[in-house]
């Protein structure tokens, strides 16, 4: 779910860097990830705090040491548990920081487990194409480098930062004025070359997307085939020109310069600390200040200048700010606002006494429903009627009649923006916990199935324990390679070490093996089939329709969504969809007889056959 990360728009108004940190500092790990990992949140948070305070803790042992060593101070006796302490925190600190990196990478792991698995359970049911939070999220998941690598560069860029506050407030404590003025120019520069360098981590970006145009067009010349082309269509000048225009402009794109108020802050940085070195050097003959004292000061001066070491972690620090507050809005790890569509916050919707549950028999009802996609004109304007689950049943209708949609608000994969549906007089929805008892009373078979890079028996077996294939089941897959199903079985993926892959109709019978077998191992009522054989000709079509009434088996429904309409004419009940209404409904003979839409699709599908 990674892929290629360009690093954030340079310079967004320099004026602001303050609250982008704090901004940042809201945003880290240890404000999204307390949730899902509180154990590891408060252990990275520790150890990123240890490291931190390490320099500061070395500074004040070496003044001591200083102290000691010197004639007036407490004497060799002394030097000895100092120089001990001193080497500790030194050791302390070293370890500290290498395992920021490795706690933080520990940690990313967790958390990009976390993000990723929950992101696709909340995503599965966001319609394609829609706007929202959770699919700003998968957008963004897909569009930056691994969570992993945006918690460890913030790790490591929140010890940065807090080391210098450590040691900042460690030269304020001797030297309040120039301590402060320098604390002030270090964190004023350091803002402004992360500035720079998310500039110029831009135009490096843009130069190697510019310099693309002019590779691929210069591979113009080697290929065979565009050559012939460009020699028929006399355009090796155009070409040619086009070349240099690309060469020059991404050759242009490459310059780097250094801008004046990082010039200006490095100046500031100098002179403050010279103006705090010579107030120590005046204060210590003065007696104002002791020599170990003044030994503390420059050693916190030293850590002070990691602040200034800017590398890819500002990127990616930043990233992970953006990652994070698209996590925080989605609400996938919980406590989030979750608004619109695809959401998984809390349903302020209460939830009814008892969730009903579909099954044969049952009557579903839709009153005054309209739906529209995000962006989209309405698929449904105040749509009501009465369905009454039987054996079988079919909806039928043009393409973009609104088929797919219907059966989804049925299915509780959406919900509809005003009406209600009811099934034996009970809502349908409520709260998140009954629209996922809702939906799992259905099994699901689409055109676009998904061919999951596992076994056969995984393939078919999704998340449920492996159980013995049902008879239904088993009878789909009869016709495939026996060892598929044996142990160990291959991996039905291309690429793969041993792996096997299947032709297309044969992943059609393992995609409906899948939902056959959630009947059993689920308890699903339903089996819902929406235009599986949309990929499939005639032929084959006619086979898959001649067994699908018998693949739900007894005391369950099956609900076919098709707009071929010589796969249905055996079921009990057809209801016909057309601009968003239900047009017609009745089985195929009724529907014959009234001579209807229904009527006149049939006689048209059948002509282009028998033609």
């Amino acid at each position: 779910m990674t892929g290629a990360s360009k690093p954030p728009a340079g310079r967004a108004g320099r004026g602001h860097r303050g609250w982008a940190l704090l901004r940042r500092l809201r945003l880290t790990p240890f404000a999204v990830g307390f949730g899902p990992a509180p154990g590891w949140t408060v252990c990275a948070g520790l150890v990123v705090l240890v490291a931190a305070a390490a320099p500061a803790a070395s500074a004040l042992a070496t003044g001591l040491v200083v102290d000691a060593a010197l004639p007036h101070g407490s004497g060799a006796a002394a030097i000895g548990p100092i120089v001990a302490a001193l080497v500790l925190v030194f050791l302390v600190g070293q370890l500290a920081t290498q395992l920021v990196a490795t706690v933080a990478d520990a940690y990313g792991g967790v958390l990009e487990g976390e993000i990723e698995a929950r992101t696709m359970s909340a995503s599965v049911l966001t319609p394609a194409g829609a706007d929202g939070p959770v699919r700003g999220l998968v957008d963004a998941l897909r569009d930056t480098v691994p969570v992993r690598q945006l918690v460890t560069a913030t790790c490591q860029q929140l010890m940065t930062r807090c080391q210098a506050v450590f040691v900042g407030c460690l030269i304020i404590a001797y030297a309040p004025l120039t301590g402060l003025a320098v604390l002030a120019a270090c964190v004023y520069c350091a803002a402004l070359l992360e500035s720079e360098y998310d500039e110029e981590q831009s135009r490096a970006y843009s130069v190697a997307d510019a310099s693309r145009r002019p590779r691929y067009l210069s591979g113009l010349a080697f290929d065979l085939g565009a050559a012939r082309e460009i020699k028929v269509f006399r355009a090796a000048d155009w070409v040619v020109r086009q070349y240099d225009a690309a060469a020059a402009a991404a050759h242009g794109d490459g310059r780097n310069r250094m801008s004046a108020p990082v010039l200006v802050s490095y100046a500031a940085v100098l002179v403050t600390t010279v103006a705090l070195l010579a107030n120590l050097a005046r204060s210590l003959v003065h007696g104002g200040i002791s020599a170990g004292e003044v030994a503390v000061c420059v050693s916190a001066l030293t850590g002070l200048s990691g602040i200034f070491a800017v590398t890819m972690n500002v990127v990616h620090a930043g990233r992970a700010a953006t990652l994070f507050d698209q996590v925080r809005l989605s609400g996938v790890l919980g406590g989030g606002p979750a608004t619109g569509t695809g959401g998984t916050g809390t349903d302020p919707t209460p939830a009814p006494v008892s969730a009903p549950a579909p099954a044969p028999g049952s009557v579903i009802r839709f009153e005054g429903v309209s739906y529209a996609y995000p962006g989209g004109e309405p698929v449904f304007r105040d749509l009501s009627f009465e369905l009454r689950l039987r054996g079988s049943l079919a909806v039928v209708g043009p393409n973009g009649a609104g088929k797919s949609t219907l059966v989804r608000l049925l299915t509780g994969a959406l919900s509809p923006d005003s009406g209600s549906i009811t099934c034996d007089g009970r809502p349908v929805g409520g709260s998140q916990e009954d629209r996922s008892r809702w939906r799992s009373a259905f099994a699901f078979l689409g055109q676009r199935f998904v061919r999951y890079p596992a076994t056969l028996a995984q393939n078919v077996h999704l998340s449920t324990a492996a159980r013995p294939l049902g008879g239904p089941a088993r009878a789909l897959l009869s016709d495939l390679d026996p060892r598929l199903l044996a142990e160990p079985a291959p991996t039905l993926a291309k690429g793969v070490r041993d792996g096997v892959d299947l032709s297309g109709g044969q992943w059609q019978r393992v995609a409906t093996a899948r939902a056959v077998q959630a009947l059993d191992t689920r308890s699903c009522r339903v089996l819902v089939l929406d235009e599986p054989t949309a990929a499939l000709d005639a032929q084959a079509e006619a086979r898959f329709f001649a067994e699908a009434g018998e693949l739900a088996g007894p005391g369950r429904t099956t609900l076919m969504v098709s707009h071929r309409l010589s796969g249905v004419k055996n079921v009990e009940e057809i209801l016909v969809l057309e601009s968003g209404t239900i047009h017609e409904r009745g089985d195929h003979a009724s529907l014959m007889r009234q001579q209807g839409r229904y009527a006149e699709m049939f006689t048209a599908q059948a002509r282009r056959y028998r033609d």
